[in-house]
């Protein structure tokens, strides 16, 4: 028998997720499949509901060349509705590369 120890993080790293504008039910999902995890979570004053709340930030923010190790947390921010200001490119949902270790 063989017993492996680890941090719970793999090395493979894939570029951070696009979450602005997902609820969070729909980020929590979105995060499983691709092995991330949930960090901290800031309620804004109003939310009664979280898993339908918005997310209108996160940490680490999405761009292009910015990746996170699988298993690493993302936080996020969570209102009732967008604050103004903040727009959302739905376009940018589905772009999560892996990306070759270093």
């Amino acid at each position: 028998m063989v017993l492996e120890v680890g941090d719970g993080q793999g090395n493979e790293r894939i570029s951070v997720p696009y979450l602005v504008g997902l609820t969070y039910g729909e980020a929590e999902f979105k995060l499983k499949g691709y092995s991330l995890n949930i960090g901290a979570v800031v309620v804004n004053e109003g939310v009664s509901d979280t898993s339908s709340a918005v997310i209108y930030r996160q940490v680490p923010e999405y761009g292009p060349g910015k990746s996170i190790r699988m298993g690493e947390p993302i936080d996020l921010f969570l209102a009732k509705e967008l604050p103004a200001g903040i727009t959302v490119d739905p376009t940018l949902y589905d772009k999560v590369d892996s990306i070759p270790p270093q």
